[in-house]
């Protein structure tokens, strides 16, 4: 069922109107969103950084403090007193009083102690520790002349405890020392302060939000200040949340979201007082800090459903101001339709469409006959001219029209060829016979089909398979020629012919040999010894033909595989110098001259390389001496092996890297395969390399010279690669 115009035009507006309000909104949200999270966030980290401070500050005045305290004349009076064996009464009761007097001083401020910022110092105990850790003085008795650890008394600190009433108290302790600041320490003292102070700080919570809190952790990762939502939490609830352990781990303070002691979603802020070993953390529910944006969300839906129901109104006004004059031209279309010819539409035909449609259809009956005529002829001539070399001429021949494929493979431009006899292609390949015939078959009103070798602009040749026909829908005035370019299927086919016709021939050199001694042995003239050897030289030979002549075939049909890896240059050069060392003649030495290289290379090719080149250097040098050298230059790997021998022969030398090019050595009726070469060249441009040869300016002997890319192509995490070489 299709749509009317009404209703499209009223799907569009609504459409439009509700994608502008959802994506206003969602704008107008993450806008909302970013600002007040923002501003939340650096509320947190301003009260975090304010509070912190705070409890910095007081924590470095409350050990100012115990200094101050344990320079005091009486403490050290109190440690004077005692002594290795045990503290009189006399004694004892003396330093209560020193003890005393020295809290009263605390009171009533008459001693250096700085409280101008962290309020009365409010002492509650104290303890005084000889340095061997004996408490020589304790306001608790229960704790007189007990033995404490005094290491962790070493440096001045302030944790958070208990007093001996079991109320939550700060310990300050700090090491007494003889004289200065850097003299023997003789003992310790460790006093408690309430928490007052502390807790002013922390608890001040009502400019945060209903469900924030400000609390301290310690670095066991226990709370060590009170909850505001559990009851004595201080020491007994761990807070293994990400931003304890980020202070921990890090050193650092952070903001953000996660989880807090009670595994509720908040955002907090922290505070890390690495040196005191406590981590402030200032906290609201994410709930309570997302309320505003949950207000907001509510305002946009209602806006975005008041303007869809307006946009709906406008709408329909909208549409039925258009579709009134369209629903008119319908009506007359329709009309006219059904008095007029059968390619026409009955009105009963129409039902459920459109008015757009009805409309549509009736103007594509008018045109579809000239329509599909010409596309058919469009898409005939884009497919001969991507697919094939098309030409037109006159009755005489003369061309009148080439494609953009023709131009290409002639290498003519159709400047140069327009008003040109086809003449101009002759190859030279057919005889006046061909082409008389071919000229008889078309002007009799005939098609001619069949194989024509071609010459183009730059004397190459080129073969197509033709089809010329008489242009019969015009009055016969010219010739339409399509044309196939099957040049490459030719130069297969010939290839092929080639190398069977080759391959025939060498598989059969090692064959009737062995044939031959077959015959030999039955009649006596060789006995079973010498015809195992000759039948092993000639089965090696077949074997070393066969697998070559399957390389080639795998190479030519573009499956050659390359296993790569990293190759000593050196070693196996020096490898392959050691295997044919035994084959040299008495008056014939191998020097080498090798740097030390590795390459990214498949191995067993390269050294294929390098045995089929020094094989040859060794099988034609009788006297004299073989040089081989490796250098590396440039990103790639040059070796060169150089003989004094026979040199190439003058016949060889220009087919050098064809198949099946080959020559006995002197003194040898046993010829190679005739495929080291040619397969050496295909792998060495596997590797990125090539392979030169050529005989050397004095006359005696031949230099090779290999060249391979230190990494070729591909790449060093490809183990097996495939390509067509």
């Amino acid at each position: 069922m299709s749509i009317t115009v009404s209703k499209k035009i009223l799907l569009a507006i609504m459409i439009t109107t509700i994608t502008v309000v959802v994506t206003a909104s969602i704008i107008t949200y993450t806008i909302y969103e970013e600002e007040i999270l923002k501003h939340q966030i650096e509320k947190l980290e301003n009260t975090a950084l304010t509070r912190g401070n705070s409890l910095d500050i007081l924590t470095s005045f409350r050990i100012q403090q115990g200094e101050t305290l344990s320079r005091m004349s009486e403490i050290h009076e109190v440690l004077k007193s005692y002594s290795d064996e045990k503290v009189s009464s006399s004694e004892q009761a003396r330093n209560e009083l020193l003890i005393g007097e020295l809290k009263e001083k605390i009171v009533n401020n008459k001693i250096l102690i700085p409280t101008k910022i962290t309020g009365s110092a409010q002492y509650h105990e104290f303890e005084i520790i000889d340095k061997s850790g004996v408490i020589v003085y304790s306001d608790n008795p229960d704790n007189f002349v007990k033995t404490v650890d005094t290491t962790i008394f070493a440096n001045p600190s302030m944790t958070y405890g208990y007093d001996s009433d079991k109320n939550r108290a700060m310990i300050i302790s700090h090491p007494i020392r003889d004289h200065g600041k850097h003299s023997e320490i003789i003992g310790y003292l460790k006093s408690t302060m309430g928490t007052t102070t502390t807790d002013s700080i922390l608890l001040n919570r009502e400019k945060l939000g209903k469900s924030s809190e400000t609390y301290l952790v310690d670095f066991n990762k226990k709370m060590i200040s009170e909850s505001r939502f559990i009851k004595d939490a201080p020491f007994k609830i761990t807070s293994d949340t990400k931003a304890v352990n980020h202070c921990i781990n890090t050193g650092q303070s952070m903001t953000g979201e996660y989880l807090d002691y009670r595994g509720i979603p908040i955002f907090g802020s922290s505070y890390c007082a690495n040196e005191y070993g406590w981590v402030l953390l200032v906290e609201i529910d994410s709930s309570e800090l997302r309320k505003p944006l949950e207000d907001i969300q509510k305002q946009m839906a209602i806006i975005a459903i008041v303007t869809t129901i307006i946009a709906i109104i406008i709408g329909v006004t909208v549409s039925r101001s258009i579709t009134k004059p369209i629903n008119s031209l319908r009506d007359k279309v329709i009309r006219f339709g059904a008095s007029s010819s059968s390619s026409s539409s009955s009105s009963s035909s129409y039902t459920g469409q459109s008015e757009i449609e009805i409309l549509d259809k009736e103007f594509e009956n008018m045109k579809q006959s000239v329509v599909e005529s010409t596309e058919d002829m469009k898409t005939f001539k884009q497919i001969l001219d991507k697919a094939a070399l098309v030409s037109q001429t006159d009755l005489k021949g003369n061309i009148t029209y080439a494609n953009e494929e023709f131009c290409k493979i002639s290498g003519y431009s159709k400047e140069e060829l327009i008003g040109k006899n086809h003449r101009i292609l002759k190859s030279g390949k057919h005889d006046e016979i061909f082409y008389r015939t071919i000229w008889e078959t078309i002007t009799k009103g005939k098609v001619w089909e069949g194989n024509i070798c071609n010459k183009s602009k730059d004397g190459s040749l080129y073969w197509v398979h033709s089809i010329i026909s008489p242009n019969k829908a015009a009055n016969n005035d010219g010739y339409t020629s399509i044309r196939i370019n099957i040049t490459k299927q030719v130069e297969f086919e010939q290839n092929q012919a080639d190398f069977i016709h080759m391959a025939s021939h060498e598989l059969r050199t090692p064959i009737q040999p062995l044939l031959n001694l077959a015959d030999m042995h039955e009649i006596g003239i060789i006995d079973s010894k010498e015809m195992s050897e000759k039948i092993r030289i000639n089965a090696e030979r077949l074997q070393e033909i066969t697998e070559d002549m399957l390389e080639i075939s795998r190479i030519e049909a573009g499956a050659a595989k390359y296993t790569w890896g990293e190759m000593d240059v050196k070693k196996s050069i020096n490898n392959i110098v050691a295997k044919y060392s035994s084959k040299l003649s008495e008056d014939t030495k191998i020097i080498t001259n090798i740097d030390e290289i590795t390459i990214t290379a498949d191995r067993l090719k390269v050294e294929q390389i390098i045995e089929n080149v020094l094989g040859n250097a060794v099988k034609f040098t009788a006297q004299g001496q073989i040089e081989i050298t490796a250098k590396k230059d440039d990103g790639e790997c040059t070796i060169t092996i150089s003989d004094s021998g026979t040199g190439i022969d003058k016949e060889i030398l220009s087919k050098l890297f064809t198949k099946f090019a080959t020559k006995a050595a002197p003194n040898s009726e046993q010829k190679g395969t005739g495929l080291g070469l040619y397969l050496s060249r295909e792998y060495a441009r596997g590797h990125g390399g090539d392979i030169v040869g050529k005989n050397n300016a004095n006359g005696a002997g031949a230099t090779f010279t290999i060249t391979l890319l230190i990494s070729p192509p591909p790449p060093d995490n490809s183990k097996e690669y495939s390509s067509k070489l």
